[in-house]
């Protein structure tokens, strides 16, 4: 189990190389992490607007361990569960605290067993079902790649960068 020191180190990680593969403009040394309420991260667009993201890592528990017991590690088989669905659901239903717009990173990174191609429509279900969340948007970062998840309504009413990367 990671300490939230180390949890928030391996967030602001994953979160740059969000920045770096989606071609954003923030600004990379603007990235500060933040305490709930609210979301995670909170940065700033190269022209100054700031912008706050929840980010969340895609993983089996099961896998997890495995990797954390590194020599260690169980070498029977065992059962593996796809955690996609619960963990977004829940940060669509979380409420934070912020006077800025929030997006949601997902990713994995090697601790799920999922193909990517499995996840996104699930993830992308789960935003249909759950339309009264607290993003403007939502990506994906899985293998080198990011991919935009969801855009709603009000993000096109203030976002002006397109939404393809």
């Amino acid at each position: 189990m990671r300490s939230e020191a180390e949890k928030g180190d391996a967030e602001i990680s994953a979160f740059r190389a969000f920045v770096c593969l989606s071609g954003l403009s923030i600004d990379p040394n603007s990235v500060e992490k933040r305490e709930p309420p609210e979301p995670d991260l909170r940065c700033r667009h190269l022209d100054g607007r700031v912008v706050t993201f929840v980010v969340v890592r895609l993983v089996d528990e099961s896998i997890a361990e495995v990797f954390a017991a590194g020599s260690a590690a169980r070498t029977d088989a065992f059962r593996t569960a796809d955690p996609s669905e619960r963990m977004v659901r829940r940060k669509l239903t979380r409420k934070y605290e912020t006077d800025f717009p929030i997006e949601l990173l997902v990713y994995t990174d090697r601790r799920l067993i999922t193909h990517d191609g499995i996840i996104v429509p699930i993830l992308e279900r789960v935003f249909a079902s759950v339309p009264d969340h607290p993003f403007r948007r939502a990506w994906f970062m899985s293998n080198g790649r990011v991919r935009p998840l969801w855009e709603g309504a009000r993000a096109r009413t203030t976002w002006s960068a397109p939404l393809s990367v």
